[in-house]
């Protein structure tokens, strides 16, 4: 979890980075991190309440809601698929949006 989580952070100051800079790449960098974000809050999550057991389903412990917080990645425009396309997109130099 840990591993995924800082492959995660890496990307995302890359992300802030190309912002800041006024990267070519800074529009393909917001989508890579929207789409791994998504993904990896699900990985982790689902972990986490495998390693957390019954346990996991307690209220106060916390776990069970950010396992369904990061569910709603997977339904909520742009979902990773919509996002996939958009990485294509920018990586083919395509219009993103038409």
């Amino acid at each position: 979890m840990k591993i995924k989580a800082d492959l995660l952070r890496t990307l995302l100051y890359d992300a802030v980075s190309a912002l800041e800079n006024g990267r070519a790449d800074a529009m393909l960098r917001v989508l890579q991190v929207k789409a791994a974000a998504g993904e990896t809050a699900t990985e982790v999550t689902d972990l986490a309440m495998r390693v957390c057991g019954g346990a996991a389903f307690r209220k106060e412990v916390g776990v069970e809601r950010n396992f369904r917080d990061a569910r709603a990645s997977t339904v909520m425009a742009p979902t990773a698929d919509m996002l996939y396309d958009f990485i294509g997109k920018a990586l083919t130099g395509m219009p993103l949006f038409g």
